[in-house]
């Protein structure tokens, strides 16, 4: 994954379609299932440790200069799957970063949870920017059921 970050001082507004229209704070969110955090900390701390080599550093590919770290990556989860409404803070979260990377895994897919955060980065515009990882189980065919609108 790509992500660009530019410092504080330069950060951009995020897409024009999103509500609240938030500056970008995140590189990027990650959301997973409570079953999967383990996998979700280990990503976290991968990506915000590596340093993206120094012949990409500052071109720019569509989304702005590519930074020396792809960092910081919010990952957040406590046991709140009984409310169908997403946090403030966790809202906040995700019109606040730039991409969202979806840990993908039987629990995931039936996370009420994981299917608003997917919802929520949808509706700011920004579908483009999902990014699914299988982390458990085996793709066999397209739900609907399990599909964010």
């Amino acid at each position: 994954m790509t992500s660009s970050i530019p410092p504080a001082s330069r950060r951009r507004r995020a897409g024009a379609s999103e509500r609240g229209r938030s500056l970008i704070q995140y590189a990027a969110f990650i959301s997973y299932s409570s079953i999967d955090r383990s996998i979700g900390e280990r990503l976290q701390k991968a990506l915000e440790s590596y340093v993206v080599p120094a012949s990409l550093r500052g071109q720019d590919f569509g989304r702005g200069p590519v930074p020396k770290r792809i960092a910081p990556i919010f990952r957040d989860r406590w046991d709140a799957e009984a409310s169908t409404d997403l946090g403030a803070m966790l809202q906040a979260a995700l019109h606040a970063s730039a991409a969202l990377i979806v840990l993908c895994s039987p629990a995931a897919a039936r996370s009420t949870w994981v299917g608003e955060e997917i919802r929520t980065f949808k509706r700011a515009g920004r579908d483009e920017r999902i990014y699914p990882v299988l982390v458990d189980g085996t793709p066999r065919r397209f739900d609907v059921e399990h599909n964010p609108q």
